[in-house]
């Protein structure tokens, strides 16, 4: 009798783990990642810098031309994922764009070799490991350094903003990705030439306001 209800009680328990885990892969609002992280993106010609404002579902992104420091943001995006909206704002003409997002569809994988391998190192504090995905067709492999601290907003945004960089659609190739963010990831040619490095330089865990969501109410729509 005993061993029969304990049974029963294993039983309800597993069933209401199974199905009682929250959306994306079982990390819960509360455990997700909330802060900024800046990084650099060079190519051949350019250097760009970027900050993302990380808030639950929520994700703001300023776009820097100068530096990191620079008190001056030339544009941000506002990504809302459980709406699948996005808003380009352009400060300096006090304006709003609002961003028709287009489906995902994801590339054909049988193009595509990936390697998760067990090399390992440190990025900004975190232990990274190297993941490589190689196209032939295109002559291109990129080498992403990842950690897992709960990234879940990542994988969505990539495939709402669905762009068609390299560096994203080579990303969502790699099966398992839901929690990690790559700290590194250099885009090379078949011949070993490098062509497009982005790079963390800092990563915090920080409290962030909800009004850095928002689009400033003196902000007027593009459209009008």
């Amino acid at each position: 009798m005993i061993r029969s209800v304990f049974f029963s009680f294993f039983l309800l328990f597993y069933i209401l783990n199974i199905y009682c885990q929250p959306k994306g892969g079982g990390i819960s609002v509360e455990k997700q990642f909330e802060g900024s992280i800046n990084f650099i993106k060079k190519t051949l010609d350019d250097t760009t810098f970027y900050v993302y404002r990380v808030k639950g579902r929520k994700i703001r992104i300023d776009i820097k031309e100068n530096s990191l420091n620079s008190n001056s943001i030339e544009n941000y995006l506002l990504f809302d994922l459980d709406k699948k909206s996005i808003t380009a704002i352009s400060p300096s003409r006090k304006l709003y764009i609002p961003i028709q997002a287009s489906e995902y569809k994801k590339a054909d994988e049988k193009k595509f070799i990936i390697v998760k391998s067990n090399n390992k190192k440190l990025v900004n504090g975190y232990q990274c490991f190297q993941w490589r995905v190689k196209n032939v067709e295109q002559k291109t492999e990129i080498t992403y350094w990842v950690a897992t601290e709960n990234f879940a907003f990542f994988e969505d945004l990539l495939k709402l903003w669905n762009r068609s960089e390299k560096h994203a659609v080579f990303y969502l190739q790699i099966p398992e990705i839901y929690g990690y963010f790559p700290m590194e990831s250099i885009e090379r040619t078949l011949l070993r030439d490098e062509k497009m490095k982005l790079l963390v330089t800092s990563i915090q865990k920080t409290k962030v306001e909800d009004s850095l969501f928002n689009i400033p109410k003196d902000y007027k729509s593009y459209d009008q």
